[in-house]
């Protein structure tokens, strides 16, 4: 019976994006606990359903946009750029999935917490990341095929081909949303490397 049980819950896991970010955020406890690490609110609960929906919806288009534009620490990267490449990855283990942040350094971070979520919970998959690649930025399931590539805004991607791309935090500051000469060169960097 608890064989059963625990197989139901990762199904439940697995195919929805909700029940996977509580399970990898607060891996093991009660929902109801309050010191959770990620608490669902319904803002939580309203962008989990419309990212899953986005994800899983065919419209044919050679891309679609889904832009999410929230007030600073709300959440939004904790729910999204630190957890949905590895559920992405998980459900589609020959996609690719690259995530664009200001800096280096920053991308590296969600690249390294994708990683430890697909070392981790990849069971949940069957997959995992890849033995021969180190990098956290840049990394193979173990399939060889699925991938996640983690940069800097300005590093270029060329030659790099996902079917997911994320970008979040672009713009470090006020002073560079301020600058017509960055929001220029993003723009530039969003057509000539991106968008291709």
């Amino acid at each position: 019976m608890a064989k059963r049980a625990k197989e139901a819950y990762t199904e439940f896991v697995r195919s929805n994006y909700l029940a996977y970010v509580f399970e990898v955020q607060n891996h093991g406890l009660d929902y109801k606990r309050d010191d959770l690490r990620w608490k669902p609110t319904r803002f939580h609960k309203y962008l989990c359903e419309r990212v899953q929906e986005f994800i899983e919806k065919e419209t044919g288009n050679p891309y679609d946009i889904l832009l999410i534009s929230t007030p600073p620490q709300v959440g939004k990267s904790v729910t999204i750029t630190e957890t949905l490449p590895s559920w992405y990855l998980g459900r589609n283990q020959s996609h690719r999935v690259i995530e664009i942040s200001y800096n280096s350094d920053f991308a590296k971070r969600f690249g390294r917490r994708n990683r430890d979520k697909l070392n981790e919970f990849g069971y949940i998959f069957g997959t995992g990341v890849s033995s021969e690649t180190k990098a956290v930025d840049n990394f193979e399931l173990t399939n060889k095929r699925g991938s996640m590539l983690s940069t800097g805004v300005t590093s270029g991607v060329t030659g790099n081909p996902c079917e997911l791309m994320i970008i979040d935090d672009p713009i470090k500051n006020r002073e560079e949303a301020d600058s017509d000469v960055i929001r220029r060169k993003l723009f530039e960097e969003w057509l000539n490397s991106y968008k291709t």
